[in-house]
């Protein structure tokens, strides 16, 4: 049923047999048969490729055993098994695929892959860990596993976190820096979670580092500059202030306090219209605000009271503030004070 042959087709000739046996695997039956009739084996055990009658190929564990030999200590019987193994060996071959395209995913992403066990008896450590790290941080994987370039501080936060994890499963996330000698000081982020618990009852997890070290040169140089900025609007002559999409008060620079009378934090969260205008200009707020969301920015003057009640006159130019989404959230403004035209007039 195997062979897919009868009885009789079998019994007319042992050609069936070979004649069946797949051309890259013929040797190894040639070998063993040469290595039985030279008294060199007293079994086998082979795995090969057969042509079944239909023309599918199957694989074939073969096991033999001599069970008689001639005077001269030579075989002259041999039994043995046939079993079909072809379901098996396209799961290992399916397997062997997935291990390949695993390994030319890992080399080749802009990332390094990893796996971290915790064992049962206490201890932990890295179990694999992709080549690609050569690629990415400029050290080999043995280099990575037998060295530290972490910083303690970085190092002792980051097992905070992966104790964490080994007690919760939960994944972890880091940013640090790594020094590695002969090269810069790079900065990588390291993604963590549970994975499976394998047949030692190890709790293995999954990670991928990456160099991260552009992305981080980037937000510092926005720092920087955020500061700047920040500092040059905080002591410009001009009043500045940024109020949500409801009216309130997110920031206010020093002249713009100065102006109004009021500190900070008696600015933030405000309603800005309610500290300083009139009711008599709830109609102006309220046009202005429609700008606000058709993306349009406009000056105008406004008659204004500050902390203590006195009138003021503020020349003011408006525009609307978006967030990175392109969102309206609000609005900014640049306020100069004219109390001396409003004299004059």
């Amino acid at each position: 049923e195997f062979w897919s042959y009868t009885n009789d087709e079998l019994e007319q000739g042992d050609s069936n047999w070979w004649d069946n046996v797949h051309k890259d695997d013929f040797h190894l039956l040639l070998s063993n048969f040469k290595k039985y009739r030279r008294g060199k084996i007293d079994s086998h055990n082979e795995e090969y490729r057969i042509i079944h009658k239909n023309g599918d190929i199957k694989w074939v564990l073969d096991r033999g055993v001599v069970i008689e030999k001639d005077e001269r200590g030579r075989p002259l019987r041999v039994v043995g098994t046939h079993t079909d193994i072809t379901p098996i060996k396209k799961t290992e071959q399916e397997l062997e695929q997935r291990v390949k395209q695993f390994k030319s995913f890992s080399e080749n992403i802009p990332g390094v892959i990893y796996e971290y066990e915790y064992r049962e008896d206490g201890t932990d450590g890295l179990r694999y860990i992709s080549p690609a790290i050569k690629r990415v941080f400029g050290i080999t994987a043995d280099e990575f596993w037998n060295q530290k370039y972490i910083a303690p501080a970085d190092q002792e936060r980051i097992n905070e976190k992966q104790q964490y994890s080994k007690k919760t499963l939960q994944p972890f996330y880091d940013e640090s820096e790594i020094t590695i000698p002969g090269l810069d000081t790079r900065w990588y982020a390291v993604h963590s979670s549970y994975s499976y618990t394998d047949q030692n009852n190890a709790k293995v997890f999954t990670g991928f580092m990456s160099d991260i070290t552009e992305r981080k040169s980037i937000e510092e140089s926005l720092r920087i500059n955020e500061e700047k900025y920040r500092s040059i609007l905080a002591n410009m002559k001009l009043g500045l202030l940024e109020v949500d999409h409801e009216g309130r008060i997110t920031y206010a620079n020093n002249s713009f306090c100065y102006m109004s009378g009021y500190t900070m934090p008696e600015l933030i969260g405000q309603k800005s219209a309610e500290l300083f205008l009139f009711n008599d200009s709830s109609d102006l707020e309220k046009e202005m605000w429609k700008n606000r969301e058709m993306g349009l920015a406009d000056a105008y003057e406004v008659e204004t009271k500050d902390k203590n009640g006195d009138r003021k006159w503020w020349l003011v130019s408006g525009a609307p503030r978006f967030n990175d989404k392109s969102e309206l959230v609000g609005s900014i403004g640049i306020y100069l004070y004219k109390k001396k035209k409003k004299v004059q007039e």
